[in-house]
This record gives C-alpha cells, sequence and structure tokens, in this order.
C-alpha cells in the first residue's frame, strides 16, 4: 500500500535483538530551526508523481516536534498519512510519536512513548489498526532515534569526505530496534524543482537494503533528493525558519 512507504520511509528493516549500549551519538549540530517547512514531490519508480509531502518543524522549549504530513495525488486533498515526532532540542532524542494514516476504510492510529533512563531505556508501541488496539514494550540501550526522524536526523551529521558511522533507529511499524549504516560516498550536483544543489551523496543501510540521500553541502543542510527504493522524493520549496 502506498502510504506504508511514505512516512515510513522504508529503509528495508532488519531486526536488531537485545539492547544497543554501544552506539554512539550522531548528533553534530542541529541546522534547523522552528518554522522550517520543506515541501516535496514524490514519485514512483517510472517518475510519476503519486503524492506530495510537506515536512515542517516548530518548538516547544527544550522540544522540538518534527513533522511529515502526505497528500496523494490520486485523493480527495486531505493528508493520507501524518507523522509527528517530538525528540530533544539538541540531542534528537525521541520523547514522543504520533502517526494517523487515512484509508478508505478508516484511520489507524500508532504511537511510542519514550521513557529514558540510561540503560533502562524503554519504548512503549502502541496501535489501532482495522478496529484492533495492541500494545507492546521495547527495552532500549543508549543513543537511539527514532525513524520518523530520520529526514532531519541526517542534516546534523560532521559530514566529510569517507564519513561513516552506523546507529540505532526505533521502527513502531515492525516494534523493533534497526541498526542503520551511513556513509558518504561522494558528492554531487543535483537539480530539483527547489534549485541547484551541490550536495553530499549518503549511503543509507540497512540490513540487505541500501537507499541513497542527497544532502546540501551548505547548511542548513536540507534534504534535497532522497530514494528509498520505492519512492523519490524531490524538494519542491524550501523555507527556513527562525526562532
Amino acid at each position: 500500500m502506498l502510504h506504508l512507504a511514505l512516512a515510513a520511509l522504508a529503509l528495508g528493516v532488519a531486526c536488531v535483538g537485545g539492547t544497543q549500549p554501544d552506539n554512539p551519538a550522531i548528533v553534530g549540530g542541529v541546522p534547523f530551526e522552528a518554522g522550517e517547512q520543506a515541501v516535496y514531490t514524490l514519485h514512483d519508480n517510472s517518475g510519476e508523481v503519486v503524492a506530495r509531502g510537506t515536512l515542517t518543524v516548530t518548538r516547544d522549549g527544550d522540544e522540538l516536534r518534527v513533522a511529515q504530513s502526505y497528500t496523494r495525488t490520486d485523493g480527495d486533498g486531505e493528508p493520507s498519512d501524518e507523522v509527528f515526532v517530538t525528540v530533544e532540542a539538541t540531542s534528537l532524542a525521541p520523547l514522543q510519536l504520533d502517526r494517523t494514516v487515512r484509508t478508505a476504510d478508516g484511520e489507524d492510529r500508532y504511537a511510542a512513548s519514550y521513557e529514558a533512563a540510561g540503560d533502562d531505556s524503554a519504548v512503549l508501541f502502541e496501535s489501532t489498526v482495522d478496529g484492533k488496539s495492541d500494545q507492546r514494550e521495547l527495552e532500549l540501550g543508549e543513543n537511539y532515534y527514532d525513524n520518523e526522524s530520520s529526514l532531519w536526523l541526517w542534516r546534523t551529521l560532521d559530514f566529510a569526505d569517507d564519513y561513516e558511522q552506523r546507529y540505532t533507529a526505533i521502527n513502531h511499524l515492525d516494534r523493533n530496534q534497526q541498526t542503520v549504516i551511513l556513509r558518504v560516498i561522494d558528492q554531487q550536483t543535483v537539480e530539483v524543482r527547489a534549485g541547484t544543489f551541490e550536495a553530499w551523496r549518503l549511503q543509507v543501510r540497512n540490513g540487505r537494503a541500501t537507499r541513497v540521500a542527497w544532502i546540501n553541502v551548505d547548511a542548513p543542510h536540507q534534504i534535497v533528493q532522497w530514494d528509498n527504493g520505492s519512492i523519490i522524493f524531490r524538494l519542491e520549496e524550501f523555507h527556513a525558519g527562525g526562532r
């Protein structure tokens, strides 16, 4: 189904058992601010535009709320998939996820509530899908990130030639931990509707899946293009935020 390919980023999940206490924190510096808005066209593998997405950032004290809203081009103009992740403003450590997926049959809802306590951290997953509610708790180690914050997380890296790092992502759909491996391949010039950008080409590996993100070399390092294997995001408009 299309909605699962939109906000979920489709990294190609590899389940990771147990906790990940040795994973480092990867945030170098946060280049985005409250009020930022990025608009994308989403293309299928044939190049057809199948949806549009809007990514926004808001702030409440020491917390940021990063949001994704996707509207299908063959729909009624209402968002079909909305995801909100609340994170700590400087570390991007996740605090809460809320997601609503709208289909012709109704609404599916997902939530993830994080409780950080060092080695005793955990996340509580809750969902209501096809009218059935469910819960599951997962123990966590240190330095983890919510998968749905990825399009902001990657912008915070200390980019350099041959950069390579790994981190733990928490996936609310599969209710597991994933090891994601990042590697800067090179720089490329990318032309999208929002303009022409010199971009880092970032390889994103998860299990057997390899995806690619193109990230503006210049601050605020917006995602210019993202190929998740089934959907290609291309930046259409960008408005920087400001406190």
